[in-house]
């Protein structure tokens, strides 16, 4: 049943009340005024019960029953109807009382005013249930469910709005480190702060964790309001019960009401899908919905989909790029990467895929997959090889950030009895972004087990070289796309021997990454360039390939 059904059910409940009401103070007073001999029905049937009860007390009973449905039904409408005739009847019951001297009366009379009283108490009651059912808890902002109801009546009332989706940006963080009570004496500090720059005409809700909602009228000057807004939310709190002062931005998406949507989770969904896209723009910003985000999201949830099909389905499968020596080119290992075909053999590209799988926490089984499959396909190869090789996995951020990371690698590789000299982590320096302490005790506690780590993409990142001089690495990876243009950027010539340079100043062996052509190859090696990969002495091979280059090299040294 939809909303107009229950509004015209509840219309002709209580239309049929009133009027079920009105027929019974009507008999009554017919009872009052004519007595008996003008209704014989009425008459016979009082005689018949007089043993029992009084007609007009039964009647009396009835009409309180019927305001309490009303009440029940609908206890801001109907409890005011039911007042209204509870109040007129009384009123009516007393002049009878004092015009006639009928003392009879008077039971009645009481009824109905304990009626009023019982359909205020009803009423007051149930309207308090239901201010709790569209309270927020925590800060007293509208809840999500009183957010959709506002939204469906100013969809209803046609005038143009917006809908601000608001986010806190790495709220987590605050809740971890300081506690969930400062967690939530910092959400109603900012919801006071939004509050007092709203006017009465906007709805302000909280929706869930560190998520809140604005509908914002047309009158108001929306880039104004939201930029207001993240002033107030970018200036400190101070928490008093971890007595810190809490710096924190958020991100907000907005959607506008006729433009982007008619339906009220829709226009929150767009909200949302806009705060989003702000977050990917760097945090503490404002992002507009238009069709071209709607898109985007759903290509990432197809994406999505994809991988968890993948590791369902056993869609996934490892190849192996050959690294060398470039002094020698005599093998060194591999570096491990994830390829994916569809069931009719279709290669995917897996770098999409990655991208969406760290948004969510299906990064984890991915990373999961590569280490638990490459350690066991090439567990007895090293072990056959004297474990002189080295293979390479990459792993995301948020596992070299997360705080179990190193005891999962320790207890994998007990389980797969891979040797831990021959295993490379390669870490980029978004990791080191995230959380850098966890990361760096992580990387301490893999060298400790005797794991390498690799810095992946090396220069393409924003860490500072003293984070960089830091960190117990073992080797520094040259990104291709500084081996690319090579040729033609003499900038390039200056920033690969000063990355190589300063490799071997902090004790790593440096690897370029995408060498193609022998022109490359002779300026790394002129700048002693320890390694190489790319497709100049090998493409990526499939782990029997792999495996049989380890053991021919073997063989020949």
């Amino acid at each position: 049943m939809n909303n107009k059904k229950k509004i015209n059910t509840t219309a002709i409940f209580l239309v049929l009340g009133a009027i079920a009401y009105l027929f019974c103070s009507y008999i009554i007073n017919q009872i009052s005024t004519t007595g008996e001999h003008c209704i014989p029905i009425i008459g016979a049937i009082t005689k018949a019960i007089s043993s029992i009860a009084n007609i007009r007390g039964v009647i009396v009973t009835v009409q309180m029953l019927l305001c309490i449905i009303m009440t029940l039904i609908n206890h801001r409408v109907g409890g005011r109807i039911s007042a209204l005739l509870l109040i007129y009847s009384s009123i009516s019951l007393s002049f009878a009382i004092i015009s006639s001297g009928d003392m009879d009366s008077i039971p009645g009379l009481s009824t109905m005013i304990l009626s009023l009283c019982v359909v205020y108490v009803l009423a007051k009651q149930l309207n308090l249930r239901e201010t709790d059912a569209l309270t927020d808890y925590l800060t007293g902002l509208h809840n999500r469910r009183s957010i959709l109801k506002n939204l469906e009546r100013l969809i209803k009332a046609g005038k143009p709005f917006h809908v601000l989706f608001i986010d806190l940006d790495d709220f987590k963080f605050t809740n971890d480190s300081h506690g969930h009570k400062a967690g939530d004496q910092l959400l109603k500090v900012i919801s006071e702060r939004i509050t007092a720059i709203l006017d009465k005409n906007s709805v302000f809700g909280r929706i869930g964790g560190d998520e809140f909602v604005i509908l914002l009228s047309e009158r108001n000057n929306v880039t104004f309001i939201t930029e207001e807004i993240l002033r107030l939310i970018n200036t400190a709190v101070y928490i008093s019960d971890a007595k810190i002062n809490c710096h924190i931005s958020a991100s907000i998406g907005i959607t506008r009401f006729p433009e982007d949507s008619h339906n009220a989770e829709d226009l929150i969904k767009y909200a949302d899908i806009a705060m989003y896209a702000a977050k990917a723009q760097g945090k503490n910003c404002i992002q507009f919905f238009d069709s071209a985000l709607e898109a985007s999201i759903l290509r990432e949830a197809e994406l999505e989909a994809t991988v968890k099909d993948g590791l369902l389905n056993n869609m996934f499968y490892l190849v192996y790029q050959p690294q060398y020596h470039t002094a020698t080119h005599t093998l060194r290992g591999f570096e491990t990467l994830l390829r994916m075909k569809n069931p009719d053999n279709k290669q995917i590209e897996t770098s999409e895929l990655i991208a969406t799988a760290e948004k969510t926490d299906l990064i984890f089984l991915v990373d999961d997959y590569v280490l638990k499959k490459a350690l066991l396909e090439f567990r007895d190869t090293m072990c056959g090889t004297g474990s002189q090789y080295t293979l390479s996995i990459n792993v995301s951020a948020r596992n070299i950030s997360g705080k179990s990371f190193s005891d999962s690698i320790k207890k994998l590789l007990e389980e797969t009895a891979f040797p831990a000299s021959c295993l490379e982590i390669e870490i980029t320096e978004y990791c080191l972004m995230n959380s850098f302490e966890t990361a760096v005790d992580n990387i301490k506690s893999l060298k400790e087990m005797g794991v390498k780590i690799a810095l992946d993409d090396f220069g393409t990142g924003y860490t500072s070289l003293s984070y960089v001089s830091k960190l117990p690495i073992d080797l520094i990876k040259i990104d291709k796309s500084f081996i690319d243009d090579i040729d033609s950027q003499s900038v390039n010539h200056d920033f690969i021997n000063a990355v190589i340079h300063m490799g071997h100043l902090l004790n790593c062996e440096v690897i370029s990454e995408g060498v193609e052509t022998e022109a490359q190859l002779d300026m790394l090696r002129a700048r002693n360039c320890d390694f190489i990969q790319g497709f100049l002495w090998g493409e990526p091979l499939s782990f029997e390939d792999a495996s049989a280059l380890c053991r021919k090299s073997y063989s020949e040294n």
